[in-house]
């Protein structure tokens, strides 16, 4: 990793000589990386080629073939030499985004900030980036950074070497040359995975101020890997939180989602609040949390556990679900105080949730087929109270109908609401159609099966004789 002269170096990156600091920061870099690249055959790993993607070591190949170079590298490398079974598989190579293109027909350029191109190969989408390094030219053409240092624009190629230093974390740069079956090593990346710790590449506060996702980042993989971070690494993470603010709001939502659904959610949610992360992805929630009001902290722990536990068994996990708990109980609050204006109970839920969701759109950009439904599993809290007619088996053929019932039963659990609301819901659940009718029409007072409604009909006009 880099020397402590680099801490000089970033310094003056702060104070706006971005220019001077990338021609020190690539010399010193591109040294050390000379000094450090290793080389391990895959069986001295424990690992063998067919661990590979065949679509991905197939995209190497023909890039090869095509006379550049070319990697898998990445989270990919990483998971395998952690006995863990990745998803995605990604390529690095020096071809530039047109060349890459020209090589397969089933193609396409994507982004603005970094191009990256789609490799479609049979079932699978292999993600192919070119090498990565610091500008150093006098113009900015190809890169652009903002008033807080983070990076707007960073298409400058470069090699190999200068691709590794541009990786945020050393257990992230990690390639593997499918061609001569090596793992590349050139960070001493293998020793953190070894010691099972998180460090980031360079100095952290001028990496974390070129992307601030990589704050969140740093927490996704400390829980998913189980890692601890390195002491340099961590520091950042109490004090700089409100870079995420210079983040798009598109953006942090696929973030989020990444951190909260794939299995590892309630150790997220631990180390956001331990950071003080999490109030800046969900303002209006945190205050409640902090407090514990409405057992709003208790209620996302369990949440989150459950989410956990139904990833582990290999079920689907909703983002809408997650959104609705995310932002439940500042909707509740809210809605308390219409209620006491003398709003009936679903136009005071129906309103605080379009308020809350429509605040939180300005951090987080929910995209309306998930916000909406999210929307509407929150203000079935009010609906549950409707036990009597029609209105319950329009309730229970609603499509987010389950998921409002799991939140009204983490409500229940915690004191929020009646438990004779919950038997009731989950009785008529259990029963057949007639049975269902017998209750949901019983008269309140008698205890007899009462008629259906009939809609009455207005009688029709006479027409006038004109």
């Amino acid at each position: 990793m880099l020397k402590p002269r680099q801490k000089t170096v970033t310094m003056a990156y702060a104070c706006n000589h971005a220019k001077n600091l990338t021609r020190i920061r690539y010399s010193v870099t591109k040294q050390n990386s000379e000094n450090t690249q290793r080389r391990y055959p895959l069986d001295k790993l424990g690992l063998k080629a067919r661990d590979f993607s065949r679509n991905a070591v197939k995209v190497a190949d023909s890039l090869v073939e095509a006379g550049y170079e070319a990697y898998i590298v990445g989270g990919a490398v990483r998971d395998l030499l952690l006995g863990l079974h990745p998803k995605d598989f990604d390529v690095a190579t020096n071809a530039t985004p047109e060349q890459i293109k020209r090589v397969f027909r089933r193609s396409r350029i994507i982004g603005r900030r970094f191009r990256i191109v789609h490799v479609y190969m049979r079932d699978e989408l292999i993600e192919v980036t070119t090498f990565r390094a610091p500008s150093l030219h006098d113009s900015n053409k190809h890169q652009q950074a903002d008033a807080s240092g983070r990076l707007l624009r960073d298409n400058v190629y470069g090699s190999l070497e200068d691709d590794v230093w541009r990786r945020d974390f050393t257990v992230n740069a990690l390639y593997y040359d499918s061609t001569n079956k090596e793992i590349l090593d050139f960070c001493d990346a293998l020793s953190d995975i070894r010691n099972k710790r998180l460090s980031l590449m360079g100095d952290p506060l001028t990496r974390y101020q070129e992307d601030p996702v990589r704050l969140l980042r740093a927490v996704r993989f400390k829980s998913k890997l189980g890692f601890e971070l390195e002491t340099n690494t961590e520091k950042p993470l109490h004090t700089h939180g409100h870079l995420l603010g210079n983040i798009p709001a598109a953006r942090l939502f696929d973030e989020v989602l990444k951190m909260f659904i794939k299995g590892h959610g309630a150790a997220v949610y631990k180390d956001l609040r331990e950071y003080d992360l999490f109030e800046h992805l969900f303002p209006a929630t945190n205050p409640l949390v902090v407090s514990n009001h409405l057992h709003a902290h208790d209620v996302i722990k369990q949440a989150m556990l459950n989410t956990d536990e139904r990833v582990a068994i290999g079920k689907n996990v909703s983002p809408v679900f997650f959104f609705a708990i995310m932002l439940w109980a500042p909707i509740e609050k809210l809605a308390g105080k219409y209620l006491q204006s003398g709003a009936t109970a679903i136009n005071a839920w129906t309103q605080a949730a379009l308020e809350i969701f429509s605040a939180q759109q300005s951090v987080i950009s929910v995209p309306r087929r998930i916000g909406i439904p999210a929307q509407n599993v929150v203000i079935m809290q009010a609906r549950f109270q409707y036990m009597h007619g029609r209105r319950v088996f329009w309730l229970m053929q609603q499509p987010r109908f389950r998921a409002g019932y799991d939140l009204m039963l983490l409500r229940v659990q915690f004191g929020l609401e009646k438990p004779e609301v919950a038997e009731w819901w989950t009785n008529i659940q259990t029963l057949d159609r007639d049975a269902q009718e017998d209750l949901a029409y019983k008269s309140r007072s008698g205890g007899k099966k009462s008629g259906k409604r009939k809609r009455r009909r207005r009688p029709r006009k006479k027409p006038s004789a004109s």
